[in-house]
């Protein structure tokens, strides 16, 4: 189907439809219909105001998926005007000095007039031409009414190399005012120009611009240029389409010269060719194993999960040593044959890492803790790959295992030398980088808790933290982690044998608890935009009480376990059939609960019926119950809706209560057992904090489980566990003790400060907020206490205005947990410009406070990135690290080992994953009229192959777009031009339904993108009536979506950088063949460049990879947010000297102890400044520590406080003085402020306009 979608595509655009002599009807204007492979005579100057014309500016928005280039359509030249068709197009290649024969074949066609139809004469020339270095005019057609000219020249570059170009120019009269029927006569159609070299010994590539990257060039030497276009593209040999495209793509060819002849034979591949609607076929690598090596390592994760003796470890793994050393061997000898010392590099990285596999197997074989970790991480794969796809079947991919062995030695070995480097992933999207993280993270997570209690600790507190860059990025990976943390916490307290907590069989260690007590958690720390900063204004959301809109808690949309729903998102639930569960609280008999069920009305409106209904009771306490609860409606089910549907049932009868905060929050409970919190006024409960259960009484979380969380011992005498904490009761009344497992996640900043999560998911912008939270401390460990209410804090004195009976069920604990030791940065490539600066400078706050807190133990970082260009330098000046690239490079860009390129005979297949590229540019026609006839006719193709088997592939078209103002126009278009165009072509008026579609950009509320992506994902199983039309959406899409089956795609406009385009564009064809129709935009320099260079671009992206802009120590970068930084380190720091947290701490900054803490801060920044830049900042921080002293001590002597920060009021003014200020501070002039607008967020680099009503 993908090749129908191609055809019928370069029909429609570029021509001709109806073959080589086809006739059109006159009401279908030829110009308008084909909007690329246009030539008009080189008079022709056109109509200054052109009715048609369309506008070309951008406005762009300040959103973080706003990618928008703001490139402006610049009149260079005729040929860059966008108002106007092009006048010649052609080709140029490289040939040896000396050679200048050449075989060339050009055709063309023509319309014509005649009887109210347009009839298409085609044309053709056929020569064996000799150029010379002063180039010559050769008349391809001439005839009264002007000629058609070809210019062929020879220049000669230097290095023993001639550049031919050849060029067809369309010299036809024409008179000024012509109208478009005459500029229609008048014009080339379809110009084809067909090269072949006549001496072919040798091969010349054109030079690349990328001379300083010798590297890559060196891996790429095999796909190096070999034509570019002018005016349009050029395709050569090597990457010529297969027949079956070739023979609808030339008409002109089969009519002159016939399917079978010598001349079609000698010019359908030819060596150099143009194309106006050009196609590169880019296949997804091989991940599997290569079958060439016999022996293949076990990947099953369930048998790699029980692997325990010495003989399985070497029967298991020892496979993949052996080939791997097998493979390097092979480059050695190909290493031989190359005069570069590039390959004595590569060998040498090669080796390195087969060392580091070797260290890793070796640390499994004589390390028990170390193999017991191995073990859990590969059972909480294999478990939370059960619960998602219900098989137990999975299987690792050998990058994915590979990466977890080389990262065992640096996680077990604080001291390892291969500490020092950053691992960076580089997988293609789509191939499994996630599940690689998760491996890792599970593995150190498992070893954190073992080693712990070996040494008399717990191993508790966060051990990974994860920083993403876009919101969809975070919330998407937030649910994945979810799934593999759950998984963690249910082994945790699985029965094994007669002891608590899983291990493998043949594992003899005899004691329980072996991953401690205390819970595996994972929190998610973003702005407050997506979910509240505190747990007060939580409650309000989750009780349905907030009136400002401050967010969502409730971001865990369903149970990682089973998928049933705990939270209706606001967007609803999908049309059809829902099963939804609540417990509620029922203190009449079971024989009346269950007629009271019996008589719940089915219908509760024309659009929602409930189709059945049951009560469960399973591990409830006395007086609770689950309704079991199916509905179907014709509507999105909204929290509303399923409010009111409880409400319906409970108003009829009062005696039953829901346990949950509401109906539409059905997994989340309240707690409320602080003796300090008393009723409201209106007697409903008051709530300090909450869980979140999965209510469906099947799910693996709620059977067959006895689950034991520990927290510090406050009172004596309780149920001391083997790590010496004591066993926390379950808070929760409507669940018997230990019968459910509760959903680890933290979804609220204060309780990912209160409950220090395992596992940390943050934003790359939440950084920030260490300045103003010194809450965040216990992040890196910083904990002193612990309170059965408030959970762990630092300082004593945080909670000084709560009762004395709540502050009795605290304990003060002995030491503080290790910070964390492994940093995971997704998408390295997007930290770049001044997000990347400003994060950089950060980031030496939070290496520097791990290290201070953690004994001088460096964290390990481990991250990935969609490019590999200058990654060196941008990690040095992120993480002032050196990199190892992971898989290290085989002596050839298609093969390092772990990921290869498939045959050629392969990559065009359909069946294959993968991606075609198809280029259209379409000058003359404004930015709107091509993007209806695409968007048009692959819709139309789509509808006329209803019946084919692939169709659930091209069902939906993914719409991308630049800039969020481009997707808003690209919407209203699809609803109105495009659906009205179908409607035309198709004549089935009003048959498409213009609200068929979903949006995915920043604009989505956060907590209706996971059931959205859920919903998406599933259609590969809905018959296509069921599934979108269309998805608008913007850089987000590149950055977490991963649906396997979408395969059609179009982008509007050449993203602003190749690496955005790799990240979207390879979302799609990741199960089957997809096809990405790239929409180039006449008149823009940068887009027209990708167009005549479009097969190479395609074919060495990540080479075209722009270099990252990185410079956190830039005095631009320290000017805006050095003081912030400062105050971040010192706000945040274990063991101070003197009182930081303080809110009105400000003048602590110039008490004598003070200069200790700063000390510590000013050594640790100028020793990674020196190790980056070489540059000494010493005096740029004391500038920046004076400031901040003069304002303390001028406050001081007016016996005034110093505020670390005052918020701006709704209403009313400012009244503090303020170390960070905030851009309102501006307006008060008898207020100081230290530090002028600090940020709260990494994204804001540009201050806030704010207008005022005066």
């Amino acid at each position: 189907m993908r090749e129908k979608l191609i055809e019928d595509m370069i029909k429609e655009v570029y021509g001709p439809r109806y073959g080589a002599e086809e006739e059109m009807d006159e009401e279908e204007n030829v110009l308008k219909e084909y909007i690329t492979g246009i030539l008009i005579p080189s008079s022709y100057v056109g109509h200054s105001n052109d009715p048609d014309s369309e506008s070309h500016d951008t406005v762009t928005d300040g959103t973080e998926d706003n990618d928008s280039d703001d490139d402006k359509a610049v009149p260079i030249s005729s040929e860059l005007n966008a108002k106007l068709r092009i006048k010649s197009a052609g080709i140029s290649f490289n040939v040896p000095e000396g050679e200048a024969s050449f075989r060339i074949c050009i055709t063309w066609g023509r319309y014509h007039k005649k009887d109210k139809m347009w009839k298409r004469t085609p044309y053709q020339f056929l020569s064996q031409i000799e150029i010379n270095d002063t180039g010559k005019f050769i008349s391809i057609y001439k005839g009264d009414d002007g000629h058609i000219d070809l210019y062929m020249r020879k220049v000669s570059p230097g290095n023993h190399i001639n550049s031919i170009i050849a060029i067809v120019i369309n010299n036809l009269n024409i008179e000024s005012d012509a109208n478009n029927n005459k500029l229609t006569a008048a014009s080339i159609f379809q110009l084809s120009i067909r090269v072949n070299r006549l001496d072919k010994k040798i091969s010349v590539s054109l030079p690349t611009e990328n001379n300083s990257e010798d590297l890559l060039n060196f891996l790429y030497r095999n796909k190096s240029a070999r034509a570019r276009g002018f005016m349009c593209s050029a395709v050569w040999k090597d990457i010529e389409y297969p027949e079956s495209i070739q023979n609808f793509i030339w008409p002109d060819g089969l009519y002159f010269y016939g399917q079978n002849s010598a001349t079609y034979e000698e010019f359908k591949a030819p060596d150099f060719r143009t194309d106006f609607i050009p196609l590169y076929a880019d296949p997804s690598p091989e991940l599997n194993w290569d079958k060439k090596y016999e022996e293949e390592p076990v990947l099953s994760a369930y048998k790699l999960s029980e692997m325990w003796d010495i003989e399985q470890i070497n029967r298991y793994l020892n496979p993949l040593v052996r080939a791997y050393k097998k493979w390097v061997d092979e480059n050695r000898k190909i290493a031989d044959n190359i005069n570069t010392g590039l390959t004595s590099e590569l060998i040498s990285r090669q080796e390195t890492f087969i060392r580091r596999v070797e260290d890793g197997i070796n640390a499994l074989k004589i390390n028990s803790d170390v193999r017991l970790a191995f073990c859990f991480s590969m059972r909480v794969l294999w478990l939370q790959y059960k619960w998602r796809n219900g098989t137990d079947n999975f299987k690792l991919r050998p990058f994915q295992l590979a990466f977890l062995l080389i990262n065992i030695d640096p996680l077990n070995d604080s001291k390892s030398s291969y500490r020092d480097a950053l691992d960076l992933l580089w997988i293609p999207t789509g191939g499994g980088k996630t599940e690689a993280y998760l491996s890792v993270m599970a593995f150190d997570m498992a070893l954190r808790r073992i080693k712990g209690i070996r040494s008399g600790e717990t191993g508790g507190g966060t051990a990974v933290i994860t920083r993403y860059t876009l919101r969809l990025l975070t919330i998407q990976q937030f649910a994945r982690t979810m799934k593999m943390v759950t998984a963690a916490e249910y082994l945790r307290v699985m029965k094994s044998g007669n002891f608590t907590g899983w291990r493998p069989e043949k594992c003899e260690l005899k004691n329980d608890f072996l991953y401690g007590s205390i819970r595996f958690s994972a929190g998610i720390w973003v702005g407050g935009s997506m979910s509240p900063n505190s747990l007060d204004d939580a409650i309000k959301a989750l009780t349905g009480k907030d009136e400002q809109n401050l967010g969502d808690p409730a971001q865990v949309i369903r149970c990682p376990a089973c998928g049933s729903w705990l939270s209706i998102p606001p967007a609803g639930l999908p049309p059809g059939n829902n099963t939804l569960y609540f417990v509620f609280n029922y203190r009449g008999t079971t024989e009346e609960l269950y007629n009271i069920i019996q008589n719940i009305d089915t219908k509760v409106d024309n659009s929602i019926n409930i189709i059945s209904k049951s009560i469960i009771n399973s591990n409830h306490n006395s007086n609770y119950f689950t309704l079991k609860m199916s509905v179907h409606s014709t509507i999105k089910l909204k929290p509303q809706i399923v409010d009111y549907v409880w409400d319906m049932i409970s108003d009829k009868n009062t005696c039953m209560k829901i346990a949950s905060f509401r109906a539409s929050r059905s997994g989340y409970f309240g707690l409320q057992k602080e003796v300090r919190r008393k009723k409201s006024r209106n007697g409903e409960p008051t709530y300090y904090d909450f869980e979140i259960y999965c209510t469906n009484p099947s799910c693996a979380l709620n059977n067959n489980v006895f689950h034991i969380e520990g927290v510090p011992p406050i009172n004596t005498g309780e149920n001391i566990l083997p790590d010496k904490y004591m066993e926390k009761k379950t808070e929760i009344e409507a669940f018997k003790e230990h019968s459910r497992i509760p959903v680890p996640a933290y979804t609220v900043d204060e309780q990912i400060y209160r409950k220090c999560p395992t596992i940390l998911i943050s934003t790359v912008d939440k950084i920030a907020r260490l300045a103003f939270e010194p809450a965040a401390s216990s992040i890196f460990g910083n904990i002193r206490y612990y309170n059965k209410y408030y959970g762990y804090y630092f300082n004593e004195h945080q909670f000084d205005n709560s009762p004395k009976s709540v502050m009795s069920s605290s304990i003060k604990i002995d030491r503080p947990f290790a910070p964390p030791e492994l940093i995971v940065q997704d998408e390295l490539h997007l930290l770049t410009g001044a997000l990347g600066s400003m994060f950089g400078l950060y980031e030496s706050v939070i290496e520097g406070l791990i290290e201070v807190n953690g004994d001088g133990t460096k964290p390990r970082y481990i991250a990935s990135t969609a490019t590999i260009k200058d990654a060196d330098n941008q990690i040095k000046q992120l993480f002032n690290r050196g990199v190892s690239i992971f898989p290290p490079y085989g002596m050839d860009i298609s093969d390092n080992f772990f990921s290869r390129r498939i045959e050629n005979s392969l990559i065009w297949n359909e069946e294959n994953p993968g991606r075609i590229y198809m280029g259209i540019y379409s000058p003359g026609m404004g930015p709107l009229t091509p993007l209806i006839r695409i968007w048009a006719q692959l819709l139309k193709t789509r509808n006329n192959n209803y019946n084919d088997k692939n169709l659930k592939y091209y069902q939906t078209i993914v719409g991308y777009f630049n800039a969020i103002r481009e997707l808003g126009g690209g919407t209203s278009i699809y609803r109105e031009d495009i659906l009205e165009r179908l409607d035309t072509i198709t004549n089935h008026e009003g048959a498409f339904d213009p609200n068929n579609t979903i949006e995915l950009s920043s604009r989505i509320n956060s907590t209706d993108i996971p059931p959205m992506l859920d919903e998406l994902e599933k259609g590969i199983e809905k018959s296509p009536e069921d599934n979108p039309d269309a998805i608008f959406t913007t850089s987000m899409f590149g950055t977490g979506v991963d649906i396997s089956h979408l395969s059609l795609m179009i982008v509007n406009g050449q993203p602003k950088t190749t690496s955005q385009y790799i990240q979207a564009t390879g979302r799609t064809g990741r199960s089957h063949g997809g096809l990405v129709v790239t929409f180039l935009h006449a008149g823009k320099p940068r887009d027209l460049s990708h167009y005549e260079m479009f097969t190479t671009y395609h074919s060495r992206t990540y080479t075209e990879v722009e270099p990252p802009s990185v410079l956190p120590f830039a005095e631009g970068t320290l000017s805006r947010v050095l003081g912030p930084v400062m105050v971040s380190f010192l706000r945040n720091l274990y063991d101070s000297h003197v009182d930081w947290y303080k809110k009105d701490g400000g003048c602590e900054v110039i008490k004598e102890q003070a200069v200790n803490d700063i000390e510590i801060f000013k050594n640790i920044m100028v020793t990674r400044c020196k190790s980056i830049t070489g540059i000494d900042i010493s005096e740029r921080i004391n500038r920046t520590e004076n400031i901040w002293k003069d304002v303390a001590e001028q406050i001081q002597k007016k016996n005034g406080k110093l505020s670390f920060v005052e918020y701006p009021p709704y209403t009313g003014e400012l009244h503090k003085n303020v170390v960070l200020g905030d851009p309102a501070h501006k307006h008060n002039h008898n207020l100081y402020v230290v530090y002028q607008n600090a940020p709260q967020s990494l994204r804001e680099v540009e201050e806030t306009i704010r207008f005022e009503v005066i």
